[in-house]
């Protein structure tokens, strides 16, 4: 057999630097330029994205401050209703309790008093009045505190004048049947 030799008689030149840059340049700088400029586009696409979002928010924002604006004053309105109707809701209730102290009074009513006054404040009551006997007012008294209906029962005065008995009485914070 044979042998074959191969012969290359053109000689490699190492290549010089400007060479080397000018062959980087067409060989691989076409690539690196495709893969910038894709870098780019999406970059740009991002961004556009970004500002529509934005643009989105920024809609939504003024469009809610002037639904507020317009709602503002119906606001303002329902708060001040639901004030009042707090405020008459806990003149009902302050009505509602005059009406059971009033109520539970005149069911244990000796029928020999005579009341003169009858002064009602926020949790306290005073009445004023007159008997004939003193046992009456007695009884009324014990009877007023075996109940337990006010949390505090007290004779504030007593005094016998010619033909009867004058008494005070201040009773303070009526428990209702609910409590």
């Amino acid at each position: 057999m044979k042998k074959r030799y191969d012969i290359n008689l053109i000689i490699k030149k190492k290549p010089e630097p400007q060479q080397a840059v000018i062959y980087f340049l067409l060989n691989y700088f076409k690539h690196i330029l495709v893969i910038t400029q894709i870098i780019i586009i999406a970059v740009f696409m991002y961004r556009l994205k970004l500002d529509i979002e934005i643009s989105d928010y920024t809609d939504t924002y003024y469009s809610n401050r002037e639904f507020v604006k317009v709602a503002q004053p119906m606001i303002e309105d329902m708060r001040q209703k639901a004030w009042l109707s707090s405020k008459v809701a806990e003149e009902l209730r302050k009505d509602e309790l005059i009406n059971q102290q009033i109520d539970y009074l005149m069911q244990i009513f000796p029928q020999d008093f005579t009341l003169l006054s009858l002064n009602i404040e926020h949790e306290s009551l005073r009445m004023e009045g007159n008997s004939i006997d003193y046992r009456t007012i007695m009884r009324f008294y014990n009877r007023l505190k075996k109940d337990k209906r006010f949390q505090e029962v007290k004779l504030a005065n007593i005094e016998k004048t010619d033909f009867y008995f004058r008494f005070v009485f201040e009773l303070k914070n009526f428990i209702t049947e609910n409590n």
